[in-house]
């Protein structure tokens, strides 16, 4: 700590004016303020309305960033989507490429008739077919 403070000194006295200038002003802006006006009520309210003002700047500021950044997201994993798209007809051929989805489609509708038959058996028993040596809702597995 007293190597930040020492630091600190150093950087101050062997600075330039204008940092000494810049360090100053806080100062003189509270001396200046107690000289106008002392403080009342309107001048915290003022302030509060100043502080309010300054934080909609920033939250403003803040999500027009995570705008950009999401929006640059957004770009990379389309585009991206469009490469390996591009990459996998490219590699497989079109002839392949309709051989696969012919293939995952033949899986898919087996699935969800899997998931009709399953569906159709809650509507009749009201309750779903659970798998074995799954555990019932809240209890814990011990070891």
């Amino acid at each position: 700590m007293d190597l930040i403070q020492d630091s600190l000194f150093y950087l101050m006295r062997n600075s330039p004016s204008y940092l000494q200038t810049l360090s100053s002003i806080p100062a003189k802006i509270q001396a200046f303020s107690n000289t106008v006006s002392p403080p009342t009520d309107l001048t915290s309210i003022a302030l509060i309305l100043v502080i309010i003002v300054l934080l909609y700047i920033l939250v403003s500021w803040v999500w027009a960033l995570v705008r950009f950044w999401i929006r640059l997201a957004t770009r990379i994993v389309f585009w991206s989507a469009i490469v390996a798209v591009g990459a996998y007809v490219w590699l497989r051929g079109i002839e392949g490429v309709v051989e696969d989805v012919q293939e995952w489609a033949e899986v898919w509708t087996a699935e969800y008739g899997k998931a009709k038959v399953e569906y159709a058996r809650y509507q009749t028993d009201g309750q779903w077919q659970k798998p074995m040596g799954s555990q019932p809702r809240g209890a814990r597995r011990r070891w």
